[in-house]
Parts: structure tokens; C-alpha cells; sequence
């Protein structure tokens, strides 16, 4: 039978292992005994958890013996959205783990990843993201500012070398920081008026489409004396995936027998409806 090693992984506090023994055949002997001690541990979950998330908690303290100043960061080559999804494109060489973080600021904690209560993406890439380079979320986003990170951790195999040192072309740790501006999409306004007879009104209706926010508007028009007068309202938008309407209700009695009544957001004027009111 062929004859095995025993990697463990130390329990806390000097206890017992907190791992079963890991086989390691013995035809890796010679490439491991090269190298530290930490590192061969590290192997051994990676030998058991290979794509895990323990593989990351675990291995990050080990994989670092060689020291930071030997391993070349992922690099961000450019952030973008489509229709709203964002997309990183990214250069992370001989890495099996590649995580895209982003975050609403860029405050960070002591470990290098944004603040918990500031993140809106934090995402584990596939294999098939890895080797293209490139990242694009299922998720929409709303419009704003974000600040990407891309964090990596070296393929074990292609790293850590036979001779016992590491290959600096692989990327290790945290990308510097880029800045994402996803713009407010183009909002479409429609409007309208209709005179009701039964109750000598008008109703005056606005929809915009798409809307995330509360959205000030007025309405304009004269009376039969020349005098301009405005009514005020909200949109009430809550996502930028759907729209809004509102509508306004003006009598009759003090219009013109036909009145142009504009819609106002800010100084703009986004519509208008001339409209016969008696």
C-alpha cells in the first residue's frame, strides 16, 4: 500500500486537531518538506475543500509565508454597467479564488474590505470568470456612486514552487480601489388633461418613467383673468426599474374656456395640454 503523510491542521488552545488526518501521497513529499509548515497545512484543506469557503478562512494566514512584498496585486483594467449591471474587467494571474467586492463608500476595516453596512455586492467568481477576466453582475443596481475592490488568493499548484519559493507573478491580496458612476437613466414624461362635465373639474394626470425618487413637479396655467396660477404635488418613485404617476384635480370656474395647462419639474417644462374646459 502506498505509504501517506499526516498534514493536520492545530486544534485552539494546544487541543486536539481540528481536522481528521489528511492523506498526502507520497509522491508530493519532496515539494512539500520544502515548504513552511503553514503552508503545508494550508494544503491539506485545500486538498479537502477544494472551492470552499473554509478554504479562504482557514488558508489566508498561511498563504501569506512568502510575504506580501513577493506577490503582484489583481488589477481592476476597468469598471462599467450594463443597462445598470455592473461590470469589472480585471487581471488576476494564477489566483483560484477572486472576489469583487463594492460598497456605496470607501471606508474599509483593518482587514481591507469595505464596511459591512456599505456594501451592495460581494460576490465569489467562477472559474470560468477567473480565466476571462471579467465580471458582470445578475444584479441591478440604482443609480450612484460605488467604489470596487477586487481581492485574490494564489492557486496553490502554480504558485508554490518545487524548490520551496513562490512565483511573484501571482496575484495576491487586495486591487486598488476604482470608482463606479452609474448615471440616472433618461426619465419619459407624459401628461394629460381631462375635463370632467359631472363635477365642472379638470384632472390633470403626470407618469415618468423610470422613477427611484421623489420627484417635486407643479402644473401651470391662467385664469379667464390673466392671473397664472401653479398647483404642487410629488412623484413618488421607489425603483428605477418602474415608473410613477400622480394626478391633480382644478375647477373650472375661474378658467378660460380653453385653458394650456404645463407641467414643470424644476425649471424644465416637460409637458403641456390646451384643452377646452366649458
Amino acid at each position: 500500500m502506498q505509504d501517506v503523510l499526516d498534514a493536520r491542521v492545530p486544534g485552539v488552545g494546544g487541543g486536539p486537531p481540528a481536522h481528521p488526518p489528511i492523506p498526502v501521497l507520497r509522491d508530493q513529499r519532496s515539494r512539500l518538506s520544502t515548504v513552511p509548515v503553514a503552508v503545508q497545512e494550508c494544503h491539506s484543506v485545500l486538498l479537502m475543500m477544494r472551492g470552499g469557503f473554509l478554504t479562504l478562512a482557514v488558508c489566508g494566514a498561511a498563504l501569506a509565508w512568502s510575504g506580501t512584498a513577493l506577490a503582484a496585486p489583481p488589477v481592476i483594467l476597468s469598471v462599467g454597467h450594463q443597462a445598470r449591471h455592473p461590470v469589472v474587467v480585471f487581471s488576476a494571474p494564477k489566483s483560484d479564488h477572486v472576489v469583487i467586492e463594492m460598497a456605496t463608500k470607501p471606508d474599509r476595516g483593518t482587514d481591507g474590505s469595505f464596511f459591512s453596512e456599505n456594501q451592495v455586492e460581494f460576490d465569489l467568481m467562477t472559474d470560468s470568470e477567473i480565466a476571462a477576466g471579467r465580471w458582470l453582475s445578475e444584479s441591478q443596481i440604482n443609480p450612484g456612486t460605488y467604489y470596487v475592490l477586487v481581492r485574490a488568493s494564489p492557486d496553490f499548484d502554480l504558485c508554490y514552487l518545487d524548490d520551496g519559493s513562490y512565483d511573484p507573478s501571482c496575484a495576491d491580496g487586495y486591487s486598488s480601489m476604482a470608482r463606479l458612476v452609474v448615471p440616472k437613466p433618461p426619465i419619459r414624461y407624459v401628461v394629460g388633461a381631462t375635463r370632467q362635465t359631472y363635477s365642472a373639474t379638470v384632472t390633470l394626470r403626470i407618469s415618468a418613467t423610470p422613477l427611484g425618487e421623489r420627484l417635486p413637479y407643479r402644473v401651470c396655467y391662467l385664469t379667464k383673468a390673466r392671473k397664472r396660477l401653479c398647483l404642487r404635488d410629488t412623484l413618488a418613485g421607489y425603483s428605477w426599474s418602474s415608473g410613477a404617476r400622480e394626478s391633480l384635480t382644478v375647477r373650472t370656474r375661474f378658467l378660460a374656456t380653453f385653458t394650456t395647462f404645463t407641467w414643470f419639474v424644476g425649471a424644465r417644462a416637460v409637458g403641456a395640454k390646451r384643452i377646452r374646459v366649458r
